[in-house]
């Protein structure tokens, strides 16, 4: 058995719980993303222990991925069994999912090239991936009732469709016999469509991917604590993002907490790892606030396009079918 395996026995491979990378959850979703920090932290756990243990980085790369369930990270694994370098072989990771290994890579290469220990530097990014984790999976609970409540609302107007039917109505016949008929059926199908669209817009907006909170500050804090001068340690923190396929701007937060540790005279280092942690905390709490705030929001697509859809599937049909059976309605 890996150490890889051993520090994730919870979900076998497709699983969609802690431990897993996935499962039959959509791929973007947020029980995925939390999975695959986690992922990728006990990544970084099992190379820390084993870096504290003496072996040498490419073979303790080679024991945590010997079954790796993450694409990217067994691409990463072929490469570093075929020769590469571990570090070359996180700058070359190719894929949809590569940017998912940015947080592990840019820290590994940070490291590297300031000549920090490695060790420490993983059990930081493992922790700040767990604390990611534990967040998205605290907004998936958090979206979950309104989650549920916009797809039990999306089905009204289909309800209405057989709440008529149910009647004796020959929706059908009165949405499709006349031109008043069709006018109906196309504008309750079209606010239909899209109540669902914006629905899914609000939802999908208040679970967006975002990059790991404070990882600029730690990537920085990693290159103060090699020795590098605040310069050199920026540069290289926005380089090695860069060469990641992820052109971060340089963090404007990060000059104050330099100011701040230059006039109290304190580690910069200390000062931007908890700098860092600050921000991850505050991305959290706003997080969890976004989606407090969604089931409210919610309610605008309901009264604006499921309500009158509800109005013009279900109810309409009626009136038309009874101004029609009464001579009411001139077809």
């Amino acid at each position: 058995m890996s150490l890889h395996r051993a520090l994730s026995p919870a979900t076998p491979p497709g699983g969609s719980g802690r431990r897993g990378s996935g499962g039959s959850r959509r791929a973007d979703g947020l029980s995925a993303r939390a999975a695959i920090a986690d992922v990728l932290a006990e990544t970084a756990e099992g190379l820390a222990v084993l870096l504290d243990a003496g072996v040498g980085p490419a073979s303790s790369w080679r024991l945590v991925l010997e079954d790796a369930h993450l694409p990217a990270l067994r691409r990463v694994a072929a490469r570093i069994a075929d020769g590469s370098q571990p570090a070359s072989a996180l700058a070359a990771a190719q894929g949809p999912d590569a940017r998912l290994l940015a947080p592990l890579a840019a820290v590994w290469l940070v490291a590297i090239e300031a000549g920090a220990a490695l060790a420490p530097s993983l059990h930081g990014v493992a922790s700040a991936l767990h604390d990611r984790a534990d967040a998205l999976r605290e907004v998936e609970v958090a979206l979950s009732n309104p989650r549920s409540t916009a797809r039990l609302v999306g089905w009204l107007p289909a309800v209405g469709l057989a709440m008529g039917s149910a009647l004796g109505v020959d929706v059908l016949g009165a949405l499709t016999r006349s031109p008043l008929g069709v006018v109906v059926l196309l504008v309750g199908v079209g606010l239909t469509a899209a109540g669902r669209l914006w629905t899914r817009a609000l939802v999908g907006r208040s679970s967006r991917d975002v990059r790991l909170p404070g990882e600029v500050p730690d990537l920085v804090a990693i290159g103060l604590g090699a020795g590098l001068s605040v310069s050199a340690s920026r540069r290289l923190a926005v380089e090695s993002l860069r060469r990641l396929g992820r052109p971060e701007p340089d963090d404007p937060s990060i000059d104050r907490v330099l100011h701040l540790a230059e006039r109290a005279g304190a580690p910069a280092a200390d000062l931007l790892r908890s700098a860092a942690r600050r921000e991850r905390r505050t991305a959290r709490a706003r997080a969890r606030a976004e989606a407090a705030t969604l089931g409210v929001r919610l309610m605008m697509p309901l009264a604006v396009c499921v309500l009158p859809a509800f109005l013009l599937l279900g109810v309409a049909p009626v009136v038309l079918a009874l101004l029609s059976s009464t001579g009411g309605l001139i077809t």
